[in-house]
C-alpha cells in the first residue's frame, strides 16, 4: 500500500487537519458551559493524532525495494509524531530492541528518534559488513565529538584546533595499549600491584583510618574475634561491587597515570563512578539544575574531574621537558607511555591538552572492565560446583605462599602469577569469562553514514530468505551487540549463565574455548584499543580472589544474584550483596 492508498483508506475521517479543527472549534463555544470541555477534546485529538500517526507509520515506513534485489530497512510504526520511538527508547530501550528483534525474520529493524533515522542490525553477518566498511563511509568523528563535549566537559569552542589531533591521539592508544612493550610494561604494573595487594582485600580493621582505600567504601563488618593470631580464622563482612570495583580501579589506574596520581586526587575514583551513573543523562545534554540527583552528582563529579586531570596534565608537561613541576609531582617516571605520548601531541601542536580526553581514557579503561570482574566473580561463585573446577583449572598459574612469621606476627600469603598460563591454557575460566561479556555487557556501536552502502544477509541467520539492505546517507547504523548475545536463535536459553557454550574438543581431544558470534569489544577502525588489557587485568583479578578467598552470601544460605541494570557498558547490579570473606587456608 503507498502513501496516497494510506490516506484514502480514512474517508470517515475526513482530511485529518479539518477534523481535529472542528474538535477545538466545538470545544471553544462549549468552553463556558464546561470546563471540562478542553480537556476532553484535547484528549481526544491526542488519541486521534496517536492512532493515525500508528496507522500511517505502519504503512508508509515498511521495507521498501530501493533497486533490484535491495530494499530500504523497514522501520518499526510509532504513536508519537516528530518524536517517533524516543520516548520508548530512552525509558526501555532492552524491551523495545528485544521485542523488534523476536517479531522480525530479519537482522534489521530501523527507529525514527526524535526525527533520526537509527538503522539497527544485530546478526552477525550484518555486523561485520558494518565493521568492514571504510571512514569515508561510516563517520565516527562527529559522534565521538559530540560525546566529548555532552559526558566528558569537552568545550565546543576548542573543537577547531582539537579535532585535528584526535587521529594523532588515537594513535597513541593503538601503538601503546593495544600491543608492544607498553602494554606489557603497564600489565606488568597491574599485575604486580594485584600480586602486593590481593591478600589486602579486607583488612581485618575496625578502624577506616587503618583499612584500605578500597575497603572503606565497601562498609566492612569484621565478625570474628580479633585477639585470634590465625587470620584465616577472621572473617569480615563488606558489599562486594564496591569493595571489587574501587580495588581493581587501585591497582589499574595507577599503571596509567602514575601513582602520584591517586595522591594527589584520592577520590578521583569515586567521582569516576559518579560520572559513569550520570552517563545518560549527560548524554542528553541536560544541565546540572535539573532535579535528577545523579546528573547534580555527575557534573560535580566531572568538574571535579576535568580539574584534577588539568592539574596532572600541566605536571606531566613540566616534567617530561625536565622542569620542576612541585613537591606534589616530584616521581612522574611511572606515568605510561601512552600518556607521555599524547602529551608530546598537544605539545607539538601548540596547544592547551584538553582535560576531556584524558577522562575520556580514564572511563573507559576502568568503569567497564572493574564492573565485570564482579560479574564474573560472582556468576563463578553462584553456579554449583563451577567454583571448584575453576580453582582445579587455575591452580598451575596462581602460586600462594604464607612466609614464616615474624617477631610472632603473621605476614600475609605471597601471591604469584603467571598470565600467559590464565589467559592461553584456562579453556574453562576463559568460558566464563566470555559468557559473563555475553550476559552483562551491552555495549553499542553507533556510526554516522557518510556514503550509501549495502549489507547483505547470511541465509542461515534469518528465518525467511535473506535480504540486502540499502544504508543511505544522512541516517545512522547501531549495532546493539546485546541483542545479538541475548537472541536465542544464536545462544540456546541465553538467561542460563552456561560456559559450555564456549567450549569445543579439538582434533587431540583437547577443550579449547571458541568466541562463537561474540563480538563485546566492537570492530572495524572503533575496535577496543584496551580489550587485551582489560581482559588480563579482569581474569587476574578474579583468579587471585579465587585463590586466596573464601566468599559466601551473608544474607541467605544460597546466593542470589542482583538484577543486572543497564549502563553504559556493562551492566551495573541494582542492588547491594553483602558476602563474607574469609582466606583460605594455605597448607
Amino acid at each position: 500500500m503507498n502513501a496516497t492508498e494510506s490516506a484514502a483508506a480514512l474517508p470517515q475521517l475526513g482530511n485529518p487537519t479539518l477534523f481535529v479543527a472542528r474538535i477545538l472549534t466545538n470545544a471553544s463555544l462549549l468552553a463556558n458551559d464546561s470546563p471540562f470541555i478542553w480537556v476532553t477534546a484535547l484528549l481526544v485529538t491526542g488519541v486521534f493524532i496517536s492512532c493515525t500517526t500508528r496507522y500511517l507509520s505502519g504503512s508508509w515506513l515498511r521495507s521498501k525495494e530501493m533497486q533490484l534485489g535491495v530494499k530500504s530497512v523497514g522501520m518499526l510504526p510509532y504513536w508519537i509524531p516528530l518524536l517517533g520511538h524516543l520516548v520508548s527508547f530512552a525509558t526501555n530501550p532492552d524491551t523495545l530492541m528485544r521485542q523488534a528483534r523476536d517479531n522480525s525474520i530479519h537482522g534489521a529493524f530501523s527507529l525514527n528518534l526524535g526525527g533520526s533515522t537509527h538503522n539497527i542490525v544485530y546478526t552477525p553477518s550484518l555486523i561485520k559488513a558494518i565493521f568492514q566498511q571504510r571512514s569515508n563511509v561510516l563517520d565516527f568523528e562527529a559522534i565521538q565529538w559530540f560525546i566529548l563535549v555532552n559526558v566528558f566537559g569537552a568545550d565546543p569552542k576548542r573543537k577547531t584546533e582539537c579535532v585535528p589531533c584526535y587521529k594523532a591521539l588515537t594513535a597513541c592508544i593503538t601503538n601503546h595499549v593495544s600491543r608492544g612493550p607498553s602494554l606489557e610494561k603497564m600489565l606488568g604494573l597491574t599485575v604486580r600491584s594485584m600480586e602486593e595487594n590481593i591478600p589486602n582485600l579486607v583488612s581485618f580493621s575496625y578502624s577506616p583510618v587503618d583499612q584500605t582505600i578500597w575497603e572503606r567504601s565497601s562498609n566492612p563488618l569484621v565478625l570474628a574475634n580479633l585477639k585470634d593470631s590465625a587470620s584465616t580464622d577472621l572473617t569480615v563482612e563488606a558489599s562486594l561491587f564496591p569493595i571489587l570495583r574501587n580495588f581493581v580501579g587501585s591497582m589499574s589506574l595507577p599503571s596509567l597515570m602514575g601513582s602520584a596520581f591517586m595522591e594527589y586526587y584520592p577520590t578521583v575514583l569515586q567521582d569516576l563512578w559518579a560520572l559513569d551513573q550520570g552517563f545518560k543523562w549527560l548524554i542528553m545534554g541536560l544541565p546540572r539544575w535539573i532535579p535528577i540527583r545523579s546528573l547534580t552528582k555527575a557534573h560535580i563529579a566531572r568538574k571535579n574531574l576535568i580539574r584534577g586531570i588539568a592539574v596532572w596534565q600541566r605536571a606531566l608537561g613540566l616534567a617530561l621537558a625536565g622542569e620542576d613541576a612541585g613537591a606534589e609531582w616530584r616521581d612522574m617516571g611511572d606515568v605510561s607511555e601512552v600518556m607521555k605520548s599524547r602529551s608530546e601531541v598537544w605539545k607539538s601542536a601548540g596547544i592547551v591538552p584538553d582535560a576531556s580526553e584524558d577522562l575520556a581514557v580514564i572511563w573507559a579503561m576502568n568503569v567497564n572492565a572493574n564492573t565485570l570482574v564482579f560479574w564474573l566473580l560472582l556468576r563463578i561463585l553462584s553456579t554449583p560446583d563451577l567454583a571448584t573446577q575453576v580453582l582445579a583449572e587455575i591452580k598451575p598459574y596462581v602460586t600462594i605462599s604464607q612466609p614464616e612469621q615474624v617477631l610472632g606476627f603473621p605476614e600475609p600469603p605471597q601471591v604469584r602469577f603467571s598470565t600467559e598460563g590464565l589467559i592461553h591454557t584456562c579453556p574453562l575460566f576463559k568460558a566464563c569469562y566470555y559468557e559473563t561479556l555475553r550476559m552483562d555487557s551491552e555495549p553499542w556501536s553507533l556510526k554516522m553514514i557518510s556514503k550509501d552502502f549495502v549489507i547483505t544477509e547470511s541465509k542461515d541467520e534469518v528465518r525467511g530468505e535473506p535480504e540486502s539492505y540499502l544504508l543511505k546517507a544522512g541516517e545512522y547504523v547501531n549495532c546493539p551487540h546485546d541483542v545479538h548475545q541475548t537472541d536465542p536463535h544464536f545462544f540456546q536459553n541465553p538467561e542460563v549463565f552456561d560456559p559450555e557454550r564456549f567450549l569445543d574438543t579439538d582434533e587431540d581431544g583437547k577443550r579449547v574455548v571458541n568466541s562463537r558470534s561474540l563480538r563485546p569489544f566492537g570492530g572495524g577502525p572503533t575496535l577496543c584499543k584496551g580489550r587485551a588489557y582489560a581482559e588480563t587485568a579482569c581474569l587476574t583479578a578474579v583468579a587471585g580472589v579465587l585463590a586466596l578467598w573464601n566468599i559466601e552470601p551473608s544474607d541467605s544460605p544460597c546466593w542470589v544474584l542482583p538484577r543486572p541494570v543497564k549502563a553504559t557498558a556493562v551492566s551495573m547490579p541494582a542492588s547491594d550483596i553483602r558476602v563474607k570473606l574469609r582466606r583460605r587456608k594455605l597448607s
